[in-house]
């Protein structure tokens, strides 16, 4: 097995500019920014995923809400939604 050894300093500085190696991808003029869209085409494909679940009142389409907005909360605190 390989082991990198990469000087914490250096992972900091790649880790703290990420972004800069990132594609970042224009969104539609409708949108304030890239957390507003991400979100927004997040919803649409949950509720085509669930629809079923939504229409009945499903105990799963509020699991599956309460999970995105979970994954979303990280996505945009770590600055990654223009990315997705």
């Amino acid at each position: 097995m390989l082991i990198l050894r990469v000087p914490m300093i250096e992972l900091h500085n790649v880790i703290n500019n990420l972004s800069e190696y990132l594609l970042v991808f224009e969104i539609p003029k409708d949108f304030i920014n890239s957390n507003d869209y991400l979100r927004h085409i997040s919803m649409e494909g949950l509720t085509k995923r669930y629809s079923k679940e939504k229409k009945t009142g499903n105990v799963r389409w509020d699991e599956a809400q309460k999970r995105l907005e979970y994954e979303l909360g990280i996505i945009i605190k770590m600055d990654f939604s223009a990315i997705f």
